[in-house]
């Protein structure tokens, strides 16, 4: 059966966020007709019992292992045919009458490739909703500055065209798969929505900002499980990006730039350590991350160390 929307939640874990999900979706839709469907990646948490039972007009896919963002999304592709996908982190809270509005902007644009909203936290205060494409100077400068200066330049209140969006929430339509053959699976998790942005444009389509449309993100419940590994598989999906989009020499310069700046940061929080006699939580956490990330370095970014199931 061909649908015409299809809403899909992406699930890890993460059952409390994705009970208050579906939720809100009776609102969000407005009587907008749907087809609402949980990507699970094998949690540990046993979810499928109690979405079924809060929310029986809900479709699931049980994967039996974690198969990631890119692969997981994927497979809805090509399992469930519909004119347009709205993609969806567990952890979304979609507001009253957002994805007909949605649906209704992303319709204006007819050479639209991927739309994404203005995230927002709990208490309303914004998220980093869009970015420029990654670059060696954002990456290896100051990436905070670069973004700040992207924005400055962008309009607040209609739509407008952007590099890359952040995938918490994607709306695409049918016609981009058929052109760019989907997220590509070698990103497990990080950087596959920024991937996939660079080669929907240069497919000729457009990647679109809607700032009308706020959404609620609880942000990082899934990566915030394991931080050292999400922190590794950031740093690894971005050489692949980087070795895909500017070649294995910028991705070598890239290596090196991080790995400095890991050490001197890694050497920083050793120091901080040893003056507040590891009594301050924060510091210590930090430590570790950065330590444990320079190993991951030094020993060759083994894909073992990443969030991927071996």
């Amino acid at each position: 059966m061909h649908s015409h929307l299809v809403l899909a939640f992406l699930n890890y874990n993460t059952t409390p966020e994705l009970l208050q999900a579906l939720a809100a979706l009776p609102a969000a839709l407005a009587n907008m007709p749907a087809r609402v469907i949980v990507i699970d990646n094998a949690s540990r948490d046993n979810p499928a019992t109690l979405v079924q039972q809060k929310f029986p007009h809900v479709e699931w896919l049980q994967n039996n292992t974690n198969l990631g963002f890119a692969a997981a999304f994927n497979q809805l592709f090509a399992r469930v045919p519909a004119d347009w996908y709205l993609l969806l982190n567990s952890d979304i809270i979609l507001p009253p009458a957002s994805v007909p509005a949605l649906l209704s902007y992303a319709q204006q644009y007819p050479n639209l490739g991927l739309a994404g909203v203005a995230l927002v936290r709990e208490d309303g205060s914004p998220q980093a909703s869009y970015a420029p494409f990654p670059s060696l100077a954002t990456e290896l400068l100051n990436r905070s500055l670069y973004r700040h200066i992207h924005r400055r330049k962008a309009p607040h209140t209609t739509p407008f065209e952007v590099d890359t969006i952040v995938g918490a929430v994607m709306l695409v339509p049918r016609h981009t798969i058929e052109r760019t053959g989907g997220f590509d699976p070698r990103f497990y998790f990080f950087m596959e929505e920024t991937d996939w942005c660079r080669r929907i444009r240069n497919a000729g389509l457009h990647v679109f900002h809607f700032p009308q449309i706020r959404v609620t993100h609880l942000q990082g419940r899934a990566a915030n499980q394991t931080p050292l590994r999400a922190r590794i598989e950031f740093h690894r999906s971005r050489l692949l990006y980087f070795s895909l989009h500017h070649g294995r020499t910028a991705a070598a310069i890239l290596c090196a730039g991080t790995v400095l700046r890991v050490l001197l940061n890694a050497l920083t929080h050793v120091l901080l350590v040893l003056l507040t006699l590891g009594l301050i939580r924060k510091v210590r956490t930090k430590c570790v991350t950065y330590l444990g990330l320079l190993s991951w370095y030094l020993r060759g970014c083994p894909r073992s160390w990443g969030l991927a199931p071996q």
